[in-house]
């Protein structure tokens, strides 16, 4: 059997029980105006504190109060660092102006699903599709259904082969956390 992977949905990625899931690595501070979360980590061999958006994106729900929340924090972490989600609109002039960095991390392209398939994905690709389709059934799971154990023994399998390590490398107490948020989506694919 040949099982895949899950997507937490951007409502999961701002749930209390996600940043909770960061907890073996820093501590979870709800930031209250904005309604986001940060992981504030103790840096090595001080006493100081940084803090960095959940792993991999950070959202909020009001980003024009972000800045307020991060300078009610400015006498407890030394600095701030987030990755935002691509589809999020917030003040990036307010952005660029508050934070000593503030780049572009990388390119996203988005596929208009409104648009025929035809023309948007190569005959090629198409037709793999459809020839995975005839071998492969596809199951979706939703919390609180999804098995802790199957979920956590492929990713092991994931990490053992793709050697990945720091903060990617989810710890199987973590994903409980992680499977525990409403609405949390799990596909299996199996042949």
């Amino acid at each position: 059997m040949n099982l895949s992977q899950t997507a937490v949905s951007a409502d999961g990625y701002q749930h209390s029980l996600y940043a909770q899931s960061f907890s073996e690595i820093g501590i979870p501070i709800f930031l209250p105006k904005s309604k986001g979360w940060l992981i504030k980590r103790q840096i090595l061999n001080t006493t100081y504190f940084d803090a960095m958006g959940p792993y991999p994106l950070f959202f909020c729900k009001d980003w024009g109060l972000l800045i307020e929340d991060l300078e009610a924090l400015k006498n407890q972490i030394v600095s701030v660092s987030l990755v935002i989600s691509p589809f999020s609109v917030f003040p990036q002039e307010n952005f660029k102006r508050y934070f000593d960095q503030f780049h572009t991390y990388k390119a996203h392209y988005i596929l208009d699903l409104s648009l025929p398939l035809n023309s948007t994905i190569s005959k090629n690709k198409r037709r793999n599709a459809i020839r995975a389709l005839r071998e492969t059934s596809v199951d979706l799971v939703k919390s609180p259904n999804i098995d802790l154990h199957e979920w956590f023994g492929l990713y092991r399998n994931l990490i053992k082969r793709h050697q990945i390590q720091g903060i990617r490398a989810f710890s199987q107490n973590s994903f409980e956390k992680q499977i525990a948020i409403p609405n949390t989506h799990y596909f299996r694919a199996h042949s």
